[in-house]
Parts: C-alpha cells; structure tokens; sequence
C-alpha cells in the first residue's frame, strides 16, 4: 500500500469521525427530548384544591400518579381550580407529609 493511499485512508477517517460524532450528539438530543416530554406529560396535573395561607398557597393536584399536595410561594399569581400544571421538584428536595 502506497503512502499516498494511506494518507488518503487516514484524511477520509478524520473527516468521518466528527460528522458520526454530530450525528450521535443529534440522535441522543432527539432521545432526550422525547423523554423529557414524557416525564412533562407524566407530571402533569390539574388543580383540585387551592387555599391562600399568606406567605404561601397549598395546592391538592389531580395527577396520573393521585393526588399531590403542593405549596408555592408565589401568591401573588393564584391558579384557580380547573387550571391544568407542570409539576417540577424544587431545589431543596422533597418533603414527604404523612395522612
């Protein structure tokens, strides 16, 4: 084999390498958007309950998974009952309340 065809061999394989490479990075952002979009689906909910307590609202929410109570600490945008959401977790975690 020729230095010049192992040249060539070795150019085409650099030129392929980041063409795969964008093309699994675009396959693998498809994925992850369609499991996103499920995982939004999923959580999704609609309010049953709302109370105003103040310096926050509880919520109970309708979901696939049962009910949920939630709080939020932003009274001055209520959601009425009937209101279709998007549940996500806050940054401090979770907190489990007991019946």
């Amino acid at each position: 084999m020729s230095i010049r065809l192992q040249l060539l061999i070795v150019a085409l394989t650099t030129l392929v390498l980041p063409w795969a490479g964008c093309q699994y990075a675009r396959e693998l952002e498809t994925a992850l958007r369609d499991s996103q979009e499920k995982s939004l689906l999923a959580s999704a909910g609609t309010i049953a309950k709302a109370s105003y307590l103040g310096s926050h609202r509880e919520y109970s929410i309708d979901t696939v998974a049962g009910p949920l109570f939630a709080t939020c600490p932003r009274v001055e945008r209520p959601l009425g009952v009937g209101t279709a959401v998007a549940l996500s977790l806050a940054a401090r975690g979770v907190i489990v309340v007991g019946d």
